[in-house]
Protein backbone atom coordinates (compact mmCIF):
# COMPACT_ATOMS: atom_id res chain seq x y z
CA UNK A 1 0.00 0.00 0.00
CA UNK A 2 2.79 2.34 0.99
CA UNK A 3 4.67 1.38 -2.20
CA UNK A 4 1.68 2.37 -4.35
CA UNK A 5 1.34 5.63 -2.44
CA UNK A 6 5.03 6.42 -2.91
CA UNK A 7 4.77 5.59 -6.62
CA UNK A 8 1.77 7.90 -6.98
CA UNK A 9 3.63 10.72 -5.20
CA UNK A 10 6.64 10.21 -7.50
CA UNK A 11 4.43 10.40 -10.61
CA UNK A 12 2.74 13.56 -9.36
CA UNK A 13 6.13 15.15 -8.62
CA UNK A 14 7.39 14.23 -12.08
CA UNK A 15 4.35 15.76 -13.79
CA UNK A 16 4.68 18.89 -11.64
CA UNK A 17 8.36 19.23 -12.51
CA UNK A 18 7.60 18.76 -16.18
CA UNK A 19 5.16 21.65 -16.16
CA UNK A 20 7.52 23.83 -14.15
CA UNK A 21 10.45 23.34 -16.51
CA UNK A 22 8.49 23.21 -19.77
CA UNK A 23 8.83 26.97 -20.40
CA UNK A 24 12.61 26.59 -20.35
CA UNK A 25 12.42 24.26 -23.33
CA UNK A 26 9.98 26.49 -25.21
CA UNK A 27 12.63 29.24 -25.42
CA UNK A 28 14.59 27.09 -27.84
CA UNK A 29 11.81 27.10 -30.41
CA UNK A 30 12.62 27.32 -34.10
CA UNK A 31 12.09 30.54 -36.06
CA UNK A 32 11.27 29.82 -39.69
CA UNK A 33 11.76 32.83 -41.94
CA UNK A 34 11.11 33.53 -45.61
CA UNK A 35 13.98 35.60 -46.94
CA UNK A 36 13.43 37.04 -50.39
CA UNK A 37 15.41 38.77 -53.12
CA UNK A 38 14.06 40.68 -56.09
CA UNK A 39 17.24 39.85 -58.04
CA UNK A 40 18.62 36.52 -59.27
CA UNK A 41 20.81 34.10 -57.34
CA UNK A 42 23.89 35.05 -59.39
CA UNK A 43 23.67 38.67 -58.31
CA UNK A 44 26.45 39.84 -55.98
CA UNK A 45 24.00 40.76 -53.22
CA UNK A 46 22.55 37.25 -53.28
CA UNK A 47 25.67 35.13 -53.83
CA UNK A 48 27.85 37.45 -51.75
CA UNK A 49 25.44 38.40 -48.98
CA UNK A 50 22.04 36.75 -48.68
CA UNK A 51 23.14 33.13 -49.06
CA UNK A 52 26.23 33.26 -46.80
CA UNK A 53 24.37 35.40 -44.24
CA UNK A 54 21.58 32.85 -43.87
CA UNK A 55 24.07 29.98 -43.66
CA UNK A 56 26.03 31.73 -40.90
CA UNK A 57 22.93 32.60 -38.87
CA UNK A 58 21.59 29.05 -39.11
CA UNK A 59 24.93 27.70 -37.94
CA UNK A 60 25.41 30.28 -35.15
CA UNK A 61 21.93 29.58 -33.74
CA UNK A 62 22.30 25.79 -34.08
CA UNK A 63 19.33 25.71 -36.42
CA UNK A 64 17.10 27.74 -34.13
CA UNK A 65 16.68 30.19 -37.02
CA UNK A 66 15.91 28.53 -40.35
CA UNK A 67 15.48 30.27 -43.68
CA UNK A 68 13.52 29.46 -46.79
CA UNK A 69 15.31 31.35 -49.58
CA UNK A 70 13.53 32.88 -52.58
CA UNK A 71 15.23 34.52 -55.56
CA UNK A 72 14.58 36.58 -58.69
CA UNK A 73 11.23 37.97 -57.62
CA UNK A 74 9.66 34.62 -56.67
CA UNK A 75 7.98 36.29 -53.69
CA UNK A 76 8.59 39.98 -54.28
CA UNK A 77 9.78 42.13 -57.16
CA UNK A 78 12.51 44.75 -56.91
CA UNK A 79 10.94 47.89 -55.48
CA UNK A 80 8.17 45.98 -53.68
CA UNK A 81 10.18 45.04 -50.60
CA UNK A 82 8.46 47.41 -48.17
CA UNK A 83 5.00 46.42 -49.33
CA UNK A 84 5.85 42.71 -49.06
CA UNK A 85 7.41 43.03 -45.60
CA UNK A 86 4.46 44.94 -44.19
CA UNK A 87 1.98 42.67 -45.94
CA UNK A 88 3.62 39.61 -44.42
CA UNK A 89 4.34 37.71 -47.65
CA UNK A 90 8.04 37.76 -46.73
CA UNK A 91 9.89 38.02 -43.41
CA UNK A 92 13.24 39.40 -44.56
CA UNK A 93 14.16 41.34 -47.72
CA UNK A 94 17.78 40.91 -48.80
CA UNK A 95 18.68 42.98 -50.65
CA UNK A 96 16.13 45.60 -49.64
CA UNK A 97 16.45 48.03 -52.56
CA UNK A 98 15.58 51.31 -50.85
CA UNK A 99 16.20 53.57 -53.90
CA UNK A 100 13.54 51.67 -55.87
CA UNK A 101 10.94 52.92 -53.36
CA UNK A 102 10.60 56.40 -54.85
CA UNK A 103 10.42 59.11 -52.20
CA UNK A 104 10.21 56.70 -49.27
CA UNK A 105 13.92 56.53 -48.37
CA UNK A 106 15.09 59.86 -49.83
CA UNK A 107 18.27 60.32 -47.79
CA UNK A 108 19.73 56.90 -48.69
CA UNK A 109 20.24 58.27 -52.21
CA UNK A 110 23.17 60.32 -50.89
CA UNK A 111 25.33 57.20 -51.43
CA UNK A 112 24.67 57.54 -55.16
CA UNK A 113 26.21 60.98 -55.53
CA UNK A 114 29.37 61.14 -57.70
CA UNK A 115 32.67 60.69 -55.83
CA UNK A 116 36.30 59.78 -56.59
CA UNK A 117 38.78 57.09 -55.46
CA UNK A 118 36.15 54.74 -54.10
CA UNK A 119 35.27 51.10 -54.49
CA UNK A 120 32.84 48.78 -52.75
CA UNK A 121 35.21 48.15 -49.83
CA UNK A 122 35.89 51.70 -48.70
CA UNK A 123 32.43 52.99 -49.58
CA UNK A 124 30.96 50.22 -47.38
CA UNK A 125 32.96 51.60 -44.45
CA UNK A 126 31.56 55.06 -45.18
CA UNK A 127 28.03 53.61 -45.43
CA UNK A 128 28.40 51.84 -42.08
CA UNK A 129 29.60 55.11 -40.52
CA UNK A 130 26.52 56.90 -41.86
CA UNK A 131 24.22 54.06 -40.78
CA UNK A 132 25.62 54.00 -37.22
CA UNK A 133 26.08 57.77 -36.90
CA UNK A 134 24.76 59.30 -33.67
CA UNK A 135 24.86 62.78 -35.16
CA UNK A 136 21.48 64.48 -34.95
CA UNK A 137 20.18 65.38 -38.39
CA UNK A 138 16.76 66.81 -37.63
CA UNK A 139 14.28 66.95 -34.73
CA UNK A 140 16.54 64.88 -32.49
CA UNK A 141 16.77 62.08 -35.06
CA UNK A 142 19.76 60.37 -36.66
CA UNK A 143 20.08 59.10 -40.23
CA UNK A 144 18.88 55.64 -39.10
CA UNK A 145 15.90 57.13 -37.28
CA UNK A 146 14.82 59.13 -40.31
CA UNK A 147 15.33 56.46 -42.96
CA UNK A 148 14.66 53.13 -41.24
CA UNK A 149 12.96 53.57 -37.86
CA UNK A 150 10.35 55.92 -39.33
CA UNK A 151 9.14 53.14 -41.65
CA UNK A 152 8.64 50.62 -38.85
CA UNK A 153 11.65 48.62 -40.00
CA UNK A 154 14.84 47.19 -38.56
CA UNK A 155 17.69 47.07 -41.07
CA UNK A 156 21.40 46.50 -41.55
CA UNK A 157 23.69 47.79 -44.30
CA UNK A 158 24.63 45.57 -47.22
CA UNK A 159 27.88 46.37 -49.01
CA UNK A 160 27.07 48.94 -51.73
CA UNK A 161 28.04 48.14 -55.31
CA UNK A 162 31.39 48.95 -56.81
CA UNK A 163 31.60 52.38 -58.47
CA UNK A 164 28.99 53.04 -61.14
CA UNK A 165 30.59 53.94 -64.47
CA UNK A 166 29.44 54.95 -67.96
CA UNK A 167 29.75 52.23 -70.59
CA UNK A 168 28.65 52.12 -74.22
CA UNK A 169 28.26 49.61 -77.01
CA UNK A 170 31.31 51.22 -78.65
CA UNK A 171 30.71 54.95 -78.84
CA UNK A 172 33.66 56.97 -77.53
CA UNK A 173 33.40 60.39 -75.93
CA UNK A 174 36.22 62.16 -77.75
CA UNK A 175 34.37 65.45 -77.70
CA UNK A 176 31.32 66.93 -76.00
CA UNK A 177 29.43 66.54 -79.29
CA UNK A 178 29.82 62.77 -78.94
CA UNK A 179 27.95 62.89 -75.64
CA UNK A 180 25.08 65.13 -76.70
CA UNK A 181 21.83 63.23 -77.16
CA UNK A 182 23.34 59.77 -76.65
CA UNK A 183 20.63 57.58 -75.00
CA UNK A 184 22.12 56.20 -71.78
CA UNK A 185 20.32 54.13 -69.17
CA UNK A 186 20.27 55.26 -65.55
CA UNK A 187 18.64 53.31 -62.75
CA UNK A 188 18.48 55.99 -60.07
CA UNK A 189 17.44 59.63 -59.84
CA UNK A 190 20.98 60.84 -59.15
CA UNK A 191 22.21 59.02 -62.27
CA UNK A 192 19.46 60.59 -64.36
CA UNK A 193 20.38 64.04 -63.04
CA UNK A 194 24.03 63.41 -63.92
CA UNK A 195 23.22 62.21 -67.44
CA UNK A 196 21.00 65.21 -68.10
CA UNK A 197 23.67 67.63 -66.88
CA UNK A 198 26.20 65.75 -68.99
CA UNK A 199 24.15 66.43 -72.12
CA UNK A 200 23.15 62.83 -72.82
CA UNK A 201 19.57 61.65 -73.19
CA UNK A 202 18.72 60.00 -69.89
CA UNK A 203 16.64 56.80 -70.06
CA UNK A 204 15.25 55.28 -66.87
CA UNK A 205 14.87 51.52 -66.56
CA UNK A 206 15.76 48.74 -64.14
CA UNK A 207 18.83 46.58 -64.70
CA UNK A 208 16.55 43.67 -65.55
CA UNK A 209 15.14 45.58 -68.55
CA UNK A 210 18.44 47.03 -69.75
CA UNK A 211 19.79 43.92 -71.51
CA UNK A 212 16.96 43.85 -74.04
CA UNK A 213 17.21 47.62 -74.58
CA UNK A 214 20.96 47.30 -75.13
CA UNK A 215 20.48 44.41 -77.54
CA UNK A 216 17.86 46.26 -79.58
CA UNK A 217 19.87 49.48 -79.68
CA UNK A 218 17.22 51.44 -77.79
CA UNK A 219 20.05 52.64 -75.58
CA UNK A 220 23.70 53.11 -76.55
CA UNK A 221 25.08 53.36 -73.05
CA UNK A 222 24.48 52.35 -69.48
CA UNK A 223 25.47 53.44 -65.99
CA UNK A 224 26.35 50.31 -64.04
CA UNK A 225 29.02 48.80 -61.82
CA UNK A 226 31.50 46.48 -63.56
CA UNK A 227 31.10 43.45 -61.21
CA UNK A 228 27.37 43.53 -62.00
CA UNK A 229 27.77 43.09 -65.75
CA UNK A 230 27.85 39.31 -65.84
CA UNK A 231 24.69 38.87 -63.77
CA UNK A 232 22.76 40.92 -66.35
CA UNK A 233 24.55 39.69 -69.48
CA UNK A 234 26.17 43.05 -70.26
CA UNK A 235 29.75 41.79 -70.63
CA UNK A 236 29.31 40.70 -74.24
CA UNK A 237 27.59 43.97 -75.23
CA UNK A 238 29.83 46.62 -73.64
CA UNK A 239 32.76 47.81 -75.76
CA UNK A 240 33.84 51.08 -74.12
CA UNK A 241 33.94 52.23 -70.48
CA UNK A 242 35.13 55.40 -68.74
CA UNK A 243 36.81 54.65 -65.39
CA UNK A 244 38.39 56.86 -62.74
CA UNK A 245 35.19 58.61 -61.75
CA UNK A 246 32.38 57.07 -59.73
CA UNK A 247 28.81 58.01 -60.53
CA UNK A 248 27.99 56.93 -57.02
CA UNK A 249 27.45 53.49 -55.50
CA UNK A 250 24.11 51.73 -55.31
CA UNK A 251 23.17 51.20 -51.64
CA UNK A 252 21.08 48.45 -50.15
CA UNK A 253 19.90 47.12 -46.83
CA UNK A 254 18.72 43.86 -45.35
CA UNK A 255 15.41 44.61 -43.65
CA UNK A 256 12.51 43.21 -41.68
CA UNK A 257 9.63 44.76 -39.74
CA UNK A 258 10.28 45.90 -36.20
CA UNK A 259 7.38 43.77 -34.94
CA UNK A 260 8.95 40.62 -36.36
CA UNK A 261 12.39 41.53 -35.02
CA UNK A 262 11.05 41.94 -31.49
CA UNK A 263 9.89 38.31 -31.46
CA UNK A 264 13.49 37.11 -31.28
CA UNK A 265 15.18 36.52 -27.92
CA UNK A 266 18.22 38.67 -27.09
CA UNK A 267 20.79 35.96 -27.83
CA UNK A 268 19.54 35.57 -31.41
CA UNK A 269 19.43 39.35 -31.89
CA UNK A 270 23.06 39.64 -30.76
CA UNK A 271 24.26 36.91 -33.13
CA UNK A 272 22.18 38.28 -36.01
CA UNK A 273 23.55 41.82 -35.67
CA UNK A 274 27.16 40.65 -35.41
CA UNK A 275 26.85 38.47 -38.51
CA UNK A 276 24.99 41.23 -40.39
CA UNK A 277 27.81 43.76 -40.00
CA UNK A 278 30.44 41.11 -40.75
CA UNK A 279 28.57 40.22 -43.93
CA UNK A 280 28.26 43.86 -45.02
CA UNK A 281 32.05 43.96 -45.25
CA UNK A 282 32.29 40.46 -46.73
CA UNK A 283 29.78 41.34 -49.44
CA UNK A 284 31.92 44.37 -50.37
CA UNK A 285 34.89 42.05 -50.81
CA UNK A 286 32.74 39.79 -52.95
CA UNK A 287 31.88 42.69 -55.26
CA UNK A 288 35.55 43.49 -55.70
CA UNK A 289 36.55 39.86 -56.26
CA UNK A 290 34.50 39.94 -59.48
CA UNK A 291 35.80 43.25 -60.82
CA UNK A 292 39.18 42.28 -62.30
CA UNK A 293 37.98 38.96 -63.81
CA UNK A 294 35.12 40.86 -65.47
CA UNK A 295 37.49 43.51 -66.86
CA UNK A 296 39.88 40.80 -68.09
CA UNK A 297 37.13 38.83 -69.83
CA UNK A 298 35.70 42.00 -71.33
CA UNK A 299 39.06 43.01 -72.80
CA UNK A 300 40.34 39.61 -73.87
CA UNK A 301 37.16 37.95 -75.10
CA UNK A 302 35.00 40.87 -76.19
CA UNK A 303 37.79 43.36 -77.10
CA UNK A 304 36.36 46.12 -74.92
CA UNK A 305 38.30 49.28 -74.03
CA UNK A 306 38.62 51.01 -70.66
CA UNK A 307 39.70 54.65 -70.63
CA UNK A 308 40.62 56.69 -67.54
CA UNK A 309 38.72 59.97 -67.27
CA UNK A 310 42.05 61.84 -66.93
CA UNK A 311 43.00 60.81 -70.48
CA UNK A 312 39.87 62.26 -72.03
CA UNK A 313 39.76 65.57 -73.86
CA UNK A 314 40.07 68.33 -71.22
CA UNK A 315 36.77 69.83 -72.35
CA UNK A 316 35.05 66.46 -71.80
CA UNK A 317 36.70 66.19 -68.38
CA UNK A 318 35.33 69.59 -67.41
CA UNK A 319 31.84 68.64 -68.58
CA UNK A 320 31.97 65.43 -66.50
CA UNK A 321 33.18 67.27 -63.39
CA UNK A 322 30.56 69.98 -63.83
CA UNK A 323 27.84 67.34 -64.21
CA UNK A 324 29.06 65.76 -60.95
CA UNK A 325 28.85 69.09 -59.08
CA UNK A 326 25.44 69.84 -60.56
CA UNK A 327 24.21 66.40 -59.46
CA UNK A 328 25.09 67.18 -55.83
CA UNK A 329 23.58 70.65 -56.14
CA UNK A 330 20.34 69.50 -57.80
CA UNK A 331 19.81 66.54 -55.46
CA UNK A 332 20.29 68.72 -52.37
CA UNK A 333 17.99 71.46 -53.69
CA UNK A 334 15.22 69.06 -54.72
CA UNK A 335 15.23 67.19 -51.42
CA UNK A 336 15.42 70.36 -49.32
CA UNK A 337 12.39 71.67 -51.25
CA UNK A 338 10.51 68.53 -50.15
CA UNK A 339 11.43 69.23 -46.53
CA UNK A 340 14.22 66.63 -46.27
CA UNK A 341 17.52 67.62 -44.58
CA UNK A 342 19.58 66.73 -47.65
CA UNK A 343 22.34 69.29 -47.23
CA UNK A 344 23.19 68.15 -43.71
CA UNK A 345 23.19 64.49 -44.80
CA UNK A 346 25.30 65.33 -47.89
CA UNK A 347 27.82 67.10 -45.68
CA UNK A 348 27.96 64.14 -43.29
CA UNK A 349 28.34 61.70 -46.20
CA UNK A 350 31.15 63.76 -47.72
CA UNK A 351 32.94 63.68 -44.34
CA UNK A 352 32.75 59.89 -44.19
CA UNK A 353 33.83 59.46 -47.83
CA UNK A 354 36.96 61.50 -47.12
CA UNK A 355 37.61 59.58 -43.88
CA UNK A 356 37.78 56.26 -45.75
CA UNK A 357 40.18 57.56 -48.41
CA UNK A 358 37.73 58.70 -51.05
CA UNK A 359 37.68 62.13 -52.68
CA UNK A 360 35.09 64.63 -53.89
CA UNK A 361 34.78 66.15 -57.37
CA UNK A 362 36.30 69.63 -57.60
CA UNK A 363 33.84 72.18 -56.28
CA UNK A 364 31.67 69.85 -54.17
CA UNK A 365 33.32 70.73 -50.86
CA UNK A 366 32.72 74.42 -51.48
CA UNK A 367 29.10 73.69 -52.43
CA UNK A 368 28.17 71.81 -49.25
CA UNK A 369 29.94 74.32 -47.02
CA UNK A 370 28.23 77.40 -48.46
Amino acid sequence: MRTKKNTMIAVICFIFALFVFLPTYSIAKTYKLRISSGVGNKHCWVAGHMVPFTERVEKATNGQVKFSRYFAGELHKAGKGLESLKGGSIDVADPFLAPYHAGVFPLTDVVQLPVLNTDSINITEAFIKLFNSKEIIENGKTFYDLEIESQGLVAWPVGPTDAYVISTTGKRFNDTSDIKGTPIRGGARTQLIFLKKLGATEVYMTGMDAYEAFSRGTIQGIVYSIPDWKAYGFTELIKYTIVGVSLGHYPSYMAMTKDKWERFPDDIKTKWKRIAFDMARESAKYWMSLREPTVKESMEVYKAEFENVKKLNTTVQKVINNAAIETWKTWIAEEEKKGNPAKKVAKLWAKYVLEVGGALPDGVEELINE
